[in-house]
């Protein structure tokens, strides 16, 4: 079991899509990958303290330099810029969604240029598997409101 995102963080797992393949206007020099190592609800909760202070000196920082015609961060060598979709291919898009790493795969038909094949992996998919060994800790059952709120899971695990 390897949790994503804040859930996995605050275990000890300074792993962030943002840093790993950086997009728009992550860089390593301007991104804060912080972590805890208790793994619990409290860990989780100081993890989030951390990152809401740390968006937040972003969009100051964002919104300083903020001219009207300039989009901050937008990658205008995108492939899909020109307001085309390719014709065929296969596609893959991951993203550090607010739940962590959250991954698309499509396949196009070469002759219709639909979407044949989607694939989806959730951050909430991921996570879901951690819940049962927070509660085998010792926490007892009024644990559980707390313990499944600092989760902040998708119930359906649909995240994107």
């Amino acid at each position: 079991m390897r949790p994503v995102g804040p859930v996995g963080r605050a275990s000890g797992r300074a792993v962030d899509v943002r840093s790993m393949r950086p997009y728009a206007d992550y860089r390593d020099d301007t991104l804060t990958t912080f972590t805890e190592s208790s793994g619990d609800a409290y860990a989780r909760f100081r993890l989030r303290i951390a990152e809401l202070e740390e968006s937040l000196s972003w969009v100051r920082r964002i919104l300083g330099g903020w001219h009207p015609q300039v989009v901050p961060g937008c990658a205008t060598d995108a492939p899909w810029d020109s307001g085309t979709a390719p014709a065929h291919g296969d596609a893959v898009g991951v993203v550090e969604a607010p739940r962590g790493l959250l991954a698309y795969s499509l396949e196009l038909d070469p002759e219709s240029g639909r979407i044949t094949r989607l694939g989806v992996a959730t951050p909430s998919q991921r996570n879901w598997m951690v819940v049962p060994a927070t509660m085998a800790n010792n926490n007892i059952l009024q644990d559980f409101p707390i313990i499944d709120a600092s989760f902040a899971l998708s119930v359906a695990g649909w995240d994107g």
